[in-house]
């Protein structure tokens, strides 16, 4: 066959392609509209903070009605700022579902990638031995909308509204040096501890949480003989437990606090920050806790 008629069956070919398959001009009603997707963040009060620069990143799975995956996108912090809108078209599904997570670190992201069904998506904290890292400030949130056949005019805009899934935590704990002091040798490997916990590792997808209980290690620096720590991120507890905050000299767990001295419990509250303050000085020891919005720390008096 010469290149002349290889040409003119290659265009036999589409041409009857476009009949039998697809969009013709003449019948649209297999057509999926084509529509827009934008992204928006709000607070735990319901304060929209889409332009304020919380979300870095968003990572958007996309299911069919079964649950297969049949899309994944991406956007950076300019396109969400800027409530960019991302042009889609899906041929074929009657309904999709959006799921969208802000802010996953790389591990996370790398974890993900090759989901291919919602219910094998999962955040999972990283941990050795029970202990969990701190993790980034997660957002996510679910939109499902159906398709429309029918037309090729653009639909309507459409939505993503991506919520908090962590909880910020303070922690103040005056007279820590003197206490550990008090009980034993500083050179000691084992010198000293603090563990905050338990909550669940895991998210699915669909932000309920499950997985195994992890602790938290707060960092922090010792100034003027009070331990301060740095403000650090944690998974919610179940059911609204109470997190136990332990301090450990020597291997030995020597107290456990898991409520205020007034009987307020440690229960962290996502997009809020957990202060607790624990003064260890003198006879009677003191606690307070206290929930402030995000990124707010609690200001005590100095005595």
């Amino acid at each position: 066959m010469n290149d002349a008629k290889k040409y003119i069956v290659s265009v036999l070919i589409l041409l009857v392609s476009g009949m039998f398959g697809g969009c013709v001009k003449e019948d649209y009603s297999d057509c999926p509209r084509p529509f827009r997707l934008t992204v928006r963040a709000w607070d735990a009060d319901m304060q929209d903070i889409t332009e304020s620069g919380a979300v870095q990143r968003v990572v958007i799975f996309v299911f069919d009605e079964t649950g297969r995956r049949i899309d994944r996108l991406m956007m950076d912090a300019a396109q969400v700022a800027a409530r960019k809108p991302i042009p889609l078209e899906y041929d074929g599904p009657t309904t999709v579902s959006f799921v969208a997570w802000a802010n996953p670190d790389d591990r996370m992201l790398a974890e993900t990638a090759d989901v291919q069904n919602v219910k094998d998506l999962f955040f999972r904290l990283a941990s050795t031995n029970g202990i969990a890292q701190s993790p980034e400030d997660l957002f996510s949130g679910v939109l499902t909308c159906p398709i429309e056949y029918g037309s090729i005019e653009q639909g309507a805009d459409q939505t993503v509204d991506i919520y908090r899934r962590t909880a910020q935590v303070h922690i103040i704990i005056r007279g820590y040096q003197e206490w550990l002091d008090a009980n034993g040798p500083r050179q000691l490997p084992d010198y000293a501890d603090i563990l905050l916990g338990e909550t669940p590792d895991t998210y699915t997808g669909l932000a309920d949480l499950i997985g195994n209980a992890v602790q938290y290690r707060p960092d922090g620096q010792i100034q003027n003989g009070d331990f301060i720590s740095s403000i650090f991120r944690i998974y919610p507890t179940l059911d609204s437990t109470p997190l136990h905050l332990k301090l450990y000299a020597y291997g030995e767990e020597l107290l456990n606090f898991s409520a205020g001295s007034d009987g307020v419990p440690f229960i962290p509250v996502v997009g809020k920050m957990l202060n607790i303050y624990i003064d260890l000085r003198g006879a009677n020891l003191s606690v307070i806790v206290s929930v402030t919005p995000w990124d707010v720390v609690q200001q005590y008096a100095e005595y």
